[in-house]
This record gives structure tokens, sequence and C-alpha cells, in this order.
């Protein structure tokens, strides 16, 4: 199913319920930097890098580096209730 266009549908219905539910206006991302192609999708999606956690995991031997990313979802300020 790659390459379909499913994650991105996913990540906007994710981006939706967090504006309507929670009143976020941004959504931040940590992803292995290895995961190329994930980058790619958030990239392609309208995140951003902010950052570079370097050695934050230690998985399969080896200190891995995690890419932080951002979203701004929404502009302006929640509704008052």
């Amino acid at each position: 199913a790659r390459g379909k266009g499913h994650a991105a549908e996913a990540l906007q219905l994710v981006e939706s319920y967090a504006v309507e539910v929670f009143h976020l206006r941004k959504v931040l991302r940590r992803v292995l930097a290895e995961n190329a192609r994930a980058i790619t999708l958030y990239r392609q999606v309208g995140y951003r890098e902010v950052g570079v956690l370097q050695a934050q995991f230690y998985q399969q031997r080896a200190f891995k580096d995690v890419v932080l990313m951002e979203k701004f979802i929404r502009d302006s300020p929640p509704p008052r209730a």
C-alpha cells in the first residue's frame, strides 16, 4: 500500500482531530534520522525540521539520532468556552 497516500491522509485526519478536540495549534514529531521515508513524508505534508537530538536512543547496539519536526496546524488561538 506504499505510495497511495494513505499515510498522508491519516496524518491529516489526526491533525484535524487535534485542532477540533484539543485546540492544538502545532504538532511535533520525533523521527529516527535514518528513517528517510518518514522524514520525506512529513516534509511533503508541511512539517519542517527544527533540530536534531544526537545519540538520543540506543537501539541495535548503536546510538541513534532523532530529528525533531514541527507543523503549525492552526494560526489563531482556540475558541473561548
